[in-house]
């Protein structure tokens, strides 16, 4: 008798071994899924410190927020006065020159007029890097893309919640002053939100490898018109883009792409949207920079 129990219970080690039925605390209870399983069994051998959290919706990693340090009154007067130079107007921007100036020198032009170094931009393409001005709860965005460690593109964004500010900062970049400086643009792009009142005109200088862009506000008594330049009316908003003069491919396939994705969102080109062409606004706004247009809906 003791024999046979001997026997059974080498048949069951073996059955176990053979079939990998051991006792396993982390094997499947019903119900349960293999993506449970792994990952109770992995809390349960890791320490706190190492321990796995099972994804769900109700856990988000939040990253701790970064403060950048604000322009003080006295450096914004700075760089208001820089910006508005008049000896460097574009392309040449905050004394940075695309085609001339290199990364190291543009570098430090941002930085020593209380620029904050981003790092890589994985927004835009190419070898860009991002640097920001902080005006209170306003800023000012600019991107260098550089090539063989010289900038060939500058992109710059701002985001300005006081109109004033626009009047203090851009006021040489407005579009009257644009028109004054460049001439008739070669081709006007418009889109007007008519739920939010507000609008956005893009021009293009092709043989200048430049454009810009304005965003400002539409007036609630003029929603059927489009008025540019007024102080009611004032952008608030303005970007802009400039590239190495002596490269114009690459400036047209950027423009393109910009074209082609403002296209789908509803920019239309000025005669669809104003019934005049560029040479008609170019003619009323170097005259009149108040002449509200008839918006084309």
């Amino acid at each position: 008798m003791q024999n046979f129990w001997t026997k059974i219970l080498i048949v069951f080690l073996l059955g176990i071994l053979i079939c990998g039925c051991n006792i396993d605390p982390f094997r499947l209870s019903k119900g349960e899924n293999v993506d449970e399983k792994y990952t109770n069994k992995l809390n349960n051998k890791l320490s706190s410190e190492t321990k796995l959290t099972e994804v769900s919706d109700d856990y988000i990693f939040t990253p701790t927020p970064v403060i950048l340090p604000t322009l003080t009154e006295s450096q914004m007067k700075l760089l208001s006065e820089k910006i508005n130079s008049t000896k460097c107007t574009l392309p040449c921007f905050f004394d940075i020159i695309p085609g001339t100036t290199n990364w190291e020198e543009a570098r430090k032009i941002l930085l020593n007029n209380g620029a904050n170094y981003l790092g890589y931009d994985f927004y835009e393409y190419g070898d860009s890097h991002r640097f920001t001005l902080i005006i209170g709860d306003d800023s000012i965005n600019v991107i260098l893309r550089k090539e063989n460690d010289v900038i060939n593109k500058i992109l710059l964004k701002t985001s300005n919640n006081k109109k004033s500010k626009f009047s203090q900062i851009w006021s040489n970049y407005n579009i009257h002053n644009t028109i004054k400086q460049f001439g008739k643009p070669d081709k006007i792009y418009i889109f007007k939100d008519d739920e939010f009142l507000f609008y956005n005109i893009f021009f293009i200088y092709e043989n200048k490898n430049i454009y810009l862009e304005w965003t400002g506000k539409v007036s609630k008594n003029k929603e059927n018109f489009l008025c540019l330049d007024q102080k009611d009316d004032e952008a608030w908003n303005f970007n802009f883009f400039v590239s190495n003069p002596k490269n114009s491919t690459d400036f047209i396939n950027d423009t393109n792409k910009e074209i082609k994705g403002k296209s789908e969102y509803g920019w239309r080109p000025i005669l669809e949207a104003l019934n005049i062409n560029e040479e008609a606004f170019y003619s009323v706004m170097i005259t009149n920079s108040s002449y509200c247009f008839d918006w084309n809906n």
